[in-house]
C-alpha cells in the first residue's frame, strides 16, 4: 500500500472520519457506540481489521484508485441485522455493474474479529504512535497551505514563487511572535480559523513597521516611521488596523519591483489618505485629484481641484500642501514631496536630480 501511496489518502479521507462517509449509517452507528465506550483504540483495530480482510485484493491492486475501491465496496457491504432501517443499495456496487455485489459482512462479526486479531493495541501505543508521525502531519498540512497560498496571489505580484514563500514563512512568524509573546493588540483578535488562508495570518502597525524597515526601500532617513504609517493606514483596507499576508504583499511588490509610474501613484496615494479631522469635502477633492492616475484621458482636458490644507499637521510630518490646478501642479507637489522626504527612496541627492516644474 506504500507503494501506491493510498497510505495518506486513507490516513486523511477514510480513517479520520470514523468510516461515517462511506459505511452505511446504521452499522456506523454501532463503531461510534464502541469509540464511545473505549475511544480511539476501536478505531484502530477495526481499521486494521478491514486491511487483513481485504489484504490480497489490495496487493493486486494497480494504483491508489483501485484500492479505494476495494475498500469502499467491502464497507458498503457491512450490514446491521438488528437494523430496523430499510436497506440501502450498495453505492459502490451501483457504480461497478460488470462486478457483482460484495457479499454481506456482519458488523457485530467484524467488530469481533478486530478484537480477536488486534485487541492487544493498547491505547498508549496509539497515542505514541500518533506524536511520532504528529509534527510531520502538521508540517505536511503547514507546506500544503503555504503553496495554496503562494498559488493564489502569485499572478497578483511582481515576486517570484520562491520569493513569495520566503516572505509567507516571514510573515506568518510575526503573527505567531504576537500571538504568544504579546502585542499592542490582542492575539485572539488576529487569529480567526473560519477566515480564508490569505486572511489568517495578520499584523497590527508595531509589527508592520518592523517589517517595513527590514524590507521596504524607503526605510531610511527622518520621516521612514511617517511613511510607515500612512503605507499601513493605505494597505488596511477594511480599516481593523490589521493587514493580512495580500495587503502587505500588494504594497512591496509595488515598492520593490514597481516602474518609477506605480511607485509614484503609491507615494501619492499615501500623501491623499483621508484624515478625521478635516473637512467632508476635503476627501471628495483628494478623490478627485486621484482620479487622475487612474482614468485615461488627455493632459489637456484634465482638470483637477484644488486641494488645499488637505492636513492640518502636514508640515510637521514633512508633506507639503499645494493647490493643483493642472497636470503640472499634479507632478509637482508630487516631485515637492520627495524632496521633503528625500533619501528615502534613492537616498540623498543634489538639487540638480529632481525636475523643477513651473505650475
Amino acid at each position: 500500500m506504500q507503494d501506491l501511496g493510498v497510505i495518506s489518502t486513507i490516513s486523511l479521507s477514510w480513517f479520520l472520519t470514523l468510516f461515517l462517509s462511506v459505511m452505511p449509517f446504521e452499522s456506523a452507528v454501532v463503531v461510534v457506540d464502541c469509540f464511545f465506550y473505549e475511544g480511539i483504540k476501536v478505531i484502530f483495530q477495526l481499521a486494521l481489521a478491514v486491511l487483513d480482510a481485504n489484504v490480497e485484493k489490495l496487493l493486486n491492486c494497480k494504483d491508489d484508485g483501485e484500492a479505494m475501491t476495494v475498500l469502499g465496496r467491502y464497507l458498503d457491504s457491512v450490514t446491521n441485522k438488528d437494523s430496523t432501517l430499510p436497506p440501502i443499495p450498495h453505492l459502490h456496487s451501483l457504480l461497478s455493474d460488470d462486478i457483482g455485489p460484495y457479499p454481506e459482512v456482519d458488523i457485530f462479526r467484524l467488530i469481533r474479529t478486530s478484537y480477536e486479531k488486534f485487541g492487544t493495541i493498547r491505547a498508549d501505543l496509539i497515542e505514541q504512535m500518533r506524536f511520532k508521525q504528529r509534527l510531520k502531519v502538521i508540517q505536511t498540512l503547514e507546506d500544503t497551505t503555504k503553496r495554496n497560498v503562494v498559488r493564489t496571489i502569485v499572478t497578483e505580484t511582481s515576486f517570484t514563487i520562491d520569493e513569495l514563500e520566503e516572505l509567507y514563512a516571514l510573515f506568518k512568524a510575526e503573527h505567531l511572535t504576537s500571538c504568544y509573546w504579546g502585542g499592542t493588540s490582542n492575539a485572539t483578535d488576529r487569529h480567526d480559523p473560519s477566515l480564508p488562508y490569505l486572511e489568517q495570518y495578520r499584523i497590527d502597525f508595531e509589527q508592520f513597521k518592523g517589517m517595513f524597515t527590514l524590507l521596504f526601500p524607503w526605510a531610511c532617513g527622518t520621516h521612514s516611521d511617517v511613511l510607515a504609517a500612512r503605507l499601513f493606514r493605505l494597505l488596511d483596507e477594511n480599516s481593523d488596523s490589521l493587514i493580512n499576508f495580500r495587503e502587505f504583499v500588494s504594497g512591496l511588490s509595488a515598492a520593490c519591483h514597481g516602474d518609477l509610474t506605480e511607485k509614484l501613484k503609491l507615494l501619492y496615494k499615501m500623501h491623499v489618505l483621508p484624515d478625521p479631522s478635516s473637512d467632508p469635502e476635503e476627501p471628495d477633492s483628494a478623490f478627485e485629484a486621484t482620479q487622475y492616475f487612474f482614468e485615461d484621458v488627455t493632459p489637456e482636458c484634465t482638470q483637477v481641484v484644488a486641494v488645499e490644507g488637505r492636513n492640518k499637521h502636514g508640515a510637521e510630518e514633512g508633506f507639503v500642501n499645494v493647490s493643483l490646478k493642472t497636470e503640472k501642479g499634479m507632478l509637482f507637489i508630487i516631485f515637492t514631496n520627495i524632496r521633503a522626504i528625500r533619501g528615502i527612496v534613492s537616498g540623498p541627492q543634489s538639487d540638480k536630480h529632481y525636475c523643477v516644474l513651473d505650475n
